[in-house]
């Protein structure tokens, strides 16, 4: 990633190995085109690593995604897409608990919610309370919640905890990680 004073060094970092570049700040479309993602379309699926084994498909899960950085909710819907389950995406807090009330009407909940933690408006702490409140109040199965977090060690524990967040995920994402949130295997694990 460069900055746009810097395409002058091009030749060196080809030469050193680099095929590509993106200009800073990073728009998503951009982004998009290095990785061969369409905006409006599924992400490809990935090829067969040879050196893991084969291993039964994970369950497709009913994903929401609270993202205001749009480059951030790119990746993470791709990543996700690519696991092979179904995402939505919005961009702060008062839309996720829509998108989760509407869900809930339609009959379609929710299995898991990533939140982003600061948000304009509603960040992501007081979405999942009232997501949580709203489960309460109609009986809902609780959906599996994990905080979205830029900071890798998590400052308030106590707070992720009272808000009903089941976990913590530190972005950039962990693919691996993130496989076992959604496997089910970290539920309740406030760590990162």
């Amino acid at each position: 990633m460069l900055r746009p004073g810097e395409r002058g060094e091009l030749p060196g970092l080809m030469e050193a190995g680099f095929t590509d570049y993106l200009v800073k700040p990073v728009r998503a479309a951009s982004l998009a085109g290095r990785l061969g993602i369409a905006l409006d379309s599924p992400a490809p699926e990935p090829p067969a690593d040879p050196a893991r084994p084969p291993s039964e498909p994970p369950a497709s899960r009913a994903v929401l995604v609270a993202e205001d950085n749009e480059i951030n909710a790119l990746l993470v819907r791709a990543l996700l897409e690519r696991l092979g389950h179904r995402v939505t995406v919005t961009t702060d807090g008062t839309a996720a608990v829509a998108a989760w009330q509407q869900a809930q009407a339609a009959g379609r909940p929710y299995d898991v919610v990533l939140m982003d933690l600061h948000m304009p408006g509603l960040d992501g702490l007081a979405a999942t309370r009232r997501i949580r409140a709203l489960e309460a109040e109609h009986g809902a199965t609780p959906a599996l919640v994990a905080a979205l977090t830029a900071d890798a060690s998590p400052a308030e524990p106590d707070a992720y905890d009272g808000a009903g967040l089941d976990a913590v995920l530190v972005k950039p994402l962990d693919r691996g990680r993130l496989e076992q949130l959604l496997a089910g295997r970290t539920r309740g694990a406030l760590a990162a």
